[in-house]
């Protein structure tokens, strides 16, 4: 039994909050990222840099192995108000494991306190929508 629980508890921290259900305004903290086509990604990665270096990342996968669908919101967990220079990437991968990954540019959010809603256009870059 506790073998399942520690398993279980792996795999949330592993899976993330992936959805297409609340953004990060709905959730009033963190950062989203939607989909805005439908690809063959299956591994997120949202990178926070701060003066220019990277102080905090959150890996996010399907529980199922499936690939992310257009319109798919994935909320991350990264608290962004830190009053200095913020700046935040997306590494996406088409394999599950996170292999052969690119990188998106990097999306300035330092005026955000609360919450930062992104997309991921279908030039595979990050675009803000909105933020507070």
């Amino acid at each position: 039994m506790k073998k399942v629980m520690i398993f279980f508890l792996a795999a949330l921290v592993l899976v993330g909050c992936s959805g297409k259900g609340k953004n990060a305004e709905q959730h009033g903290k963190g950062i989203s990222v939607e989909m805005a086509a439908s690809t063959n990604i299956k591994h997120l990665s949202l990178v926070q840099f701060v003066n220019g270096k990277e102080i905090a990342s959150e890996n996010v996968v399907n529980a199922d192995g499936s690939a992310f669908q257009k319109g798919e919101n994935t909320w991350f967990d990264i608290p962004i108000g830190t009053g200095k220079p913020v700046e935040l990437a997306l590494v996406y991968s088409l394999n599950h494991d996170g292999t052969n990954a690119k990188t998106s540019q990097r999306v300035e959010i330092s005026k955000a306190s609360r919450w930062v809603n992104l997309k991921l256009n279908d030039d595979y870059q990050l675009e803000l929508i909105n933020a507070e």
